[in-house]
């Protein structure tokens, strides 16, 4: 019998050039690529946990900041064009699904559709347990648990999660309240999130935001969740993170790129928050 098409479906045989990208990943690691990047990206990124964490995060997009806690089932949305900026309350060991949508591929899929222009324009979001998002969820790890993912899965699986996000109503962010001034963060945050300067103390984070130091900690920790130091170490270890897989690099480079004041310092972080050393996080990524 002859296969009917639905437009969607047309859409991915005739091979988009730019499809979306599936990637199976640690909320860690996720947020190192995201500081790696650094300017406004020029896709959409929906970010699906699958497993829960006791941490709490918080990912600034643009001027708003959303604030999470790690669900199973839990999808971000996160919209091109808008700087994102990750804060994670924990070493980020959750389990995730990244998927990246280029915005004309989406306006594409609208249209086969037949919805408005307008409907491929996501807004920055947080959906909790929707029934669509589970269901694909669990197809996802049923696959994943029989063997690879492949492409064509990886293609129809994300396609199925755009057409849910096109057909969405629209839901607004609440007006953010802001415990430090945006203006303040993006002066404390600029430059450190994708390079950790070494000898940075809470003082020197204080002056950037034109604030005394007992009075940006307490602001601090109730913006980002986190203490300004614990905040710092996190920024290191994604930038070690990222180094260890994308250069072969010595350790005591990298240590000094990521902000560390030795590389006994940054190991000594690595086992405190992941449980191993980074010689042992650079070989598990090289296999």
């Amino acid at each position: 019998m002859e296969r009917s098409l639905s437009p969607a479906a047309a859409l991915i045989d005739r091979a988009m050039p730019v499809p979306p990208r599936v990637q199976d990943l640690r909320l860690g690691d996720l947020a190192g690529r995201t500081a790696a990047q650094g300017a406004a990206p020029g896709w959409h990124l929906l970010c699906l946990l699958r497993e829960a964490g006791q941490a709490g995060h918080a990912v600034r997009v643009g001027r708003d900041i959303l604030r999470f806690r790690a669900d199973a089932g839990l999808l971000l949305l996160l919209p091109a064009g808008q700087p994102r900026g990750w804060q994670l309350g924990g070493p980020g060991q959750e389990e995730a699904i990244a998927v990246s949508i280029a915005p004309d591929w989406l306006a594409a899929l609208a249209a086969s559709e037949g919805l408005p222009p307008a409907a491929a324009a996501l807004p920055a979001r947080i959906l909790r347990g929707d029934p669509f998002v589970t269901c694909l969820l669990r197809s996802f790890d049923a696959y994943a648990a029989a063997g690879s993912i492949e492409a064509l899965f990886s293609a129809h699986w994300a396609t199925l999660l755009a057409l849910r996000l096109l057909r969405l109503p629209p839901a607004p962010l609440p007006a953010p309240s802001h415990a430090i001034a945006p203006w303040r963060m993006v002066a404390v945050t600029a430059g450190l999130a994708g390079r950790p300067a070494p000898g940075i103390d809470v003082a020197a984070l204080a002056a950037r935001a034109r604030l005394s130091p007992s009075h940006f900690s307490r602001a601090f920790r109730q913006e980002t969740g986190l203490p300004p130091q614990a905040w710092l170490m996190r920024q290191r270890l994604a930038a070690a993170r990222r180094l260890l897989t994308t250069t072969a690099w010595p350790m005591h480079r990298i240590a000094a790129e990521a902000g560390f004041s030795s590389p006994a310092a940054m190991r000594a972080c690595f086992l405190r928050e992941i449980g191993c050393t980074p010689s042992d996080y650079r070989k598990s990524a090289d296999g």
